[in-house]
């Protein structure tokens, strides 16, 4: 029972002398793809929000810091005094995307300002709001991801979103 004792102890004090290099495998950090592929285009289902089809140019400004800024396009039917109003319009926007770090399959969140414009009426439209799913970059720069948007401004909601996009390593 005794040399039994002393085997695991010298087992363990030499396995700490010869494998141990003072540094854990928990605070060894491996960058995610998003490090070497930064800038991006992006084609979006309901981002911005709200918007049917958008273009978003995004930039990896750390492993889990993205910044946004995209534009896309939508119909609008109004309802004023029993008339059907059909508009077009065009909502602009950016944000950031808080990611986690060391990981190509990550939840994402973030917020994001947006700016919807109609033909027909003067003034804009601006809100708010929240992001939160999940995401995917490939070792080629290949991006895929979705969730759900949702607006501070109640007349807006919330809408899924899909994205499909490429990140270059240029910048």
């Amino acid at each position: 029972m005794v040399k039994r004792n002393i085997a695991i102890v010298l087992l363990l004090v030499c396995t700490r002398i010869t494998c141990g290099t003072g540094v854990s495998s928990e605070s060894i950090q491996v960058p995610s793809q998003r490090t070497s592929h930064r800038a991006g285009i992006v084609m979006g289902l309901n981002d911005p929000v709200p918007a049917v089809v958008g273009l978003s140019l995004s930039y990896n400004l750390l492993d889990y810091l993205r910044l946004t800024a995209g534009i896309g396009r939508f119909n609008s039917d109004y309802q004023y005094n029993g008339y059907t109003l059909k508009t077009k319009s065009v909502t602009y926007g950016g944000g950031v995307r808080f990611l986690v770090p060391g990981w190509n399959l990550s939840p994402v969140g973030g917020l994001s300002w947006a700016t919807i414009a109609t033909e027909g009426f003067a003034n804009d439209d601006h809100h708010l709001y929240a992001v939160a799913g999940l995401e995917w970059q490939s070792a080629t720069g290949l991006n895929v991801s979705a969730g759900y948007e949702q607006s501070f401004d109640k007349q807006i909601g919330g809408l899924p979103y899909l994205t499909v996009g490429w990140y270059l390593s240029l910048l």
